[in-house]
């Protein structure tokens, strides 16, 4: 199974890019959210991409399929978004139109009305979305403008809590020293959070101050 491709762009459209990777051109479909943030990646640039990777059966054919991410944890948004019953990952892709923060801070909200918004959601599917996955999305809007507010969870042991943040800042893109730095100052804070959710909360608004 192909879990990551890294190449030179041959061909980029709206929803897919063509990788040239050891001689082989790979078609990587990618959310219209996730290639827009790739501005940089145009053709003749050389990309690296986290892989989901299935099989679209028809009929009597088994399709490889991939869809490109810039990180794990936008492939573990998608993966998660997926687990909703009725969205298979080709409608996952369609969906994703929206900036994944955006999407998670929705969910977060039971904003059904925004979800609706995204390409192939209709109002039963959104409030399915929602109740599948509130209460799960904070590591995905942490850089986004704050404005949902994640439900209480119990509270982790601090080694486990610390752990499981410094995981998501790395995920995130941070580096080891600057996530460490992070999880001191927010330790550091009155009151010292408890959960995973207060802890990425509290360093999204100590990253804004």
């Amino acid at each position: 199974m192909i879990s990551y491709i890294e190449g030179k762009i041959k061909e980029r459209d709206t929803a897919a890019l063509v990788i040239l990777a050891g001689g082989l051109g790979y078609e990587v479909l990618v959310p219209a959210a996730v290639l827009g943030a790739l501005p940089e990646a145009t053709v003749g640039q050389e990309v690296s991409l986290v892989i989901y990777y299935f099989l679209q059966i028809d009929q009597a054919r088994a399709t490889p399929v991939m869809i490109g991410f810039r990180n794990a944890l936008e492939r573990e948004f998608f993966e998660n978004f997926t687990r909703v019953a009725g969205i298979g990952p080709r409608t996952a892709v369609k969906a994703i139109a929206q900036p994944i923060p955006k999407i998670a801070g929705a969910i977060e909200r039971g904003d059904a009305h925004f979800l609706t918004t995204l390409p192939g959601i209709g109002r039963q599917k959104a409030k399915e979305i929602i109740a599948k996955l509130q209460g799960k999305m904070t590591p995905y809007f942490l850089l986004d403008a704050g404005d949902a507010a994640p439900e209480a969870v119990p509270a982790t042991p601090a080694k486990e809590l610390e752990e499981e943040v410094l995981t998501i800042l790395l995920q995130l893109g941070y580096n080891r020293a600057d996530a460490l730095q992070m999880i001191t100052r927010a330790l550091a804070s009155e009151p010292v959070p408890t959960t995973t959710e207060e802890m990425l909360s509290l360093i999204y608004r100590q990253g804004k101050s």
